[in-house]
């Protein structure tokens, strides 16, 4: 049976109109964004924004900008117009927030839009009114230098659109952190926020530091260190706020000039490092400047995200920059770059065979810690720390000693914590040396050599039921290697995929790895991924009698130094749940609280 060919033809305006609307107003909240923006663009230094009914009703954002000349009220709400760019050139790195013409154009599709505005040079302002499908009215009006823009019944003439709405109050809480996103990159605006009469926020002109302060107090956190650092011509500032109360979700806000955005792996790099030095979820504002030219902020019709052409350096310069800049925030001891971390050594000391089985091969560069000594022996600990930084933690650790010998362990319960025995981390010192306190004693863990000992164990496991578990990486890595080596990648795909290992051509002379084994938590990136595949290839081209050594590849996969302290606790609780004693583990040691106190810690 044949059918008739459809014919193409020209989308009827107003439908038109409407499908790119959709793109751009999502709800309440996406025209008060948009409304925002303009204001900003137009030099605003307050703006007031009025809502009734959860802007479901009626939506109203009056600023104090330059405004709108009258004979350009209608050419403002047609499609594609502004004033803001005048060359493809500009796209690459507005300085705009508005700039592609279609916020009020797209409102104005689904709603009854109200302009009044005047210029500083016209008598008085003028009022435009239009309604979707209706010829626009116009008139003069009162009204002071500025503009404001009144939204009614947003998609009453889309009731499919409209039915996807939610309640009032679920819609006026995003309307809501809307607002609050625009002050926070705005800290030189007034912003006041209204609804159904009642004042719901009140923010004057403030400094950068101050308008943080102001919206980390509104989400229920007082503010907390806080870093400014430049690394490779990109400008981290990050503000960290400490909850008055635990909170389920913890806030976690990433500003790329000037735009609140959704960038997920730069909001990872900060809670990592965050958790790397304490144990907890950050509520935080991140500000990543790049140099010009670097970002593509046009990739999204709402400007929610945006793009980098250099996305790896950009992610590794805000890596560094937290790296330098969160330790001295928190007033805690940096890590300046060294040859090889601290080891906890005695004298006399020798690796015993029960503290090497299973433990897998020595990572390089680090020594594994001697087993417990004679009482006599006398322990040092070299460290790449400021020596001011190791008497404050050494005096820390003597007054526990001292505690612990003069009486009674009062249990520490952490909501994570498990039932007997019971442990409190004191402390986790530079080069990833955690310090625990327990009935018996202080305990301290190597932590890089516990989590090769660890995940040895575990891969072993996993091995045994079939194959690694492989986790994506959120940014896929490009691995240069010797065209033998992609060849072999290309040949025992299968078996890299067997250690978790995902591997996919990349030209002539390289392979891209989207995946990792999943027991590497997430630790392994940007280098560490490189040294992964070069340790596991020989592995592979020797054959599957070398399981053992291609396990031993992937355990040795060292995470960032930095990483390691966040996992202090499930370390311990992982060693605990072995059954085995701690002393027999590599890189564990114990010490007697009166042993402590007798050698001045």
């Amino acid at each position: 049976m044949t059918t008739s060919t459809p014919r193409i033809r020209v989308l009827p305006r107003a439908l038109a109109e409407q499908i790119a609307a959709g793109e751009v107003v999502e709800r309440p909240a996406s025209v008060i964004k948009e409304l925002c923006d303009n204001a900003v663009d137009a030099g605003a230094t307050r703006i007031d924004v009025d809502l009734i009914g959860g802007g479901l009703e009626r939506i109203t954002v009056i600023d104090d900008g330059c405004g709108i000349a009258a004979d350009e009220l209608e050419l403002a709400l047609a499609l594609h117009a502004t004033s803001k760019l005048t060359r493809a050139e500009d796209l690459v790195d507005p300085s705009y927030l508005g700039f592609r013409g279609e916020a009020l154009a797209s409102i104005a599709a689904v709603a009854a839009v109200t302009l009044i505005s005047r210029t500083l040079e016209a008598p008085a302002a003028t009022r435009l009114r239009v309604h979707p499908g209706l010829d626009p009215e116009r008139g003069p009006a009162a009204g002071p230098v500025g503009t404001r823009v009144d939204v009614e019944r947003l998609f009453a003439n889309v009731p499919a659109r409209r039915k996807f709405l939610r309640t009032p109050g679920t819609e006026l809480s995003h309307c809501t952190e809307v607002v609050l996103r625009a002050a926070l990159v705005n800290p030189q605006i007034a912003v006041r926020l209204t609804h159904d009469g009642r004042t719901l926020l009140e923010l004057p002109r403030a400094s950068a530091d101050e308008r943080v302060g102001q919206i980390l107090e509104r989400r229920g956190a007082e503010a907390g260190p806080r870093f400014s650092v430049t690394v490779d011509g990109v400008t981290v500032r990050a503000h960290f706020g400490r909850p008055a109360a635990p909170r389920e979700r913890p806030e976690l806000t990433v500003v790329v000039r000037r735009r609140v955005v959704r960038e997920r792996v730069i909001a990872q790099i900060a809670r990592e490092a965050w958790q790397s030095l304490l144990a907890e979820e950050p509520v935080a504002c991140v500000f990543v400047d790049p140099p010009g030219g670097v970002v593509d902020v046009n990739v999204h019709p709402q400007k929610l995200e945006v793009r980098f052409a250099d996305p790896q350096g950009v992610y590794a310069a805000v890596r560094r920059a937290f790296a330098q800049g969160l330790a001295p925030a928190l007033s805690m001891p940096t890590l300046p770059a060294a040859e090889s971390p601290p080891v906890w050594r005695g004298p006399s000391a020798q690796p015993s065979r029960a503290a090497d089985e299973g433990s897998g091969p020595p990572l390089p560069g680090v020594d594994r810690m001697a087993p417990l000594a004679a009482p006599a022996a006398t322990y040092t600990l070299r460290t790449r720390a400021l020596d001011d930084d190791y008497v404050a933690a050494r005096t820390r650790l003597h007054a526990e000693a001292s505690a612990l010998a003069h009486g009674p362990v009062e249990p520490v319960r952490g909501p994570s914590a498990p039932d007997p025995p019971v442990f409190e981390l004191l402390d986790c010192l530079p080069g990833g040396v955690a310090l625990f306190r327990m009935a018996e004693g202080i305990i301290a863990l190597d932590l890089l050599q516990v989590r090769n000992v660890l995940l040895l164990r575990r891969l072993h496991a996993e091995l045994g039921q079939g194959g690694l578990a492989a986790q994506n990486l959120l940014v896929p890595a490009v691995v240069t290697l010797a065209p033998a080596d992609v060849a072999l990648c290309g040949d025992e795909r299968e078996r890299l995929l067997a250690l978790g290992i995902v591997v996919d051509g990349f030209g002539e002379g390289a392979v891209v790895v989207r995946a990792v084994p999943a027991a590497l938590d997430g630790c392994v990136e940007g280098p560490g991924i490189a040294a992964l595949l070069a340790r596991v290839l020989p592995t592979v081209r020797a054959g599957a009698r070398e399981r053992e050594d291609a396990l031993a590849a992937v355990a040795a996969s060292e995470p960032p130094h930095a990483s390691l302290p966040r996992f202090a606790r499930r370390f311990m609780r992982e060693l605990l749940a072995l059954g085995e004693p701690l002393d027999s583990i590599a890189g564990v040691r114990r010490w007697s609280a009166a042993d402590l106190v007798a050698r001045g810690s």
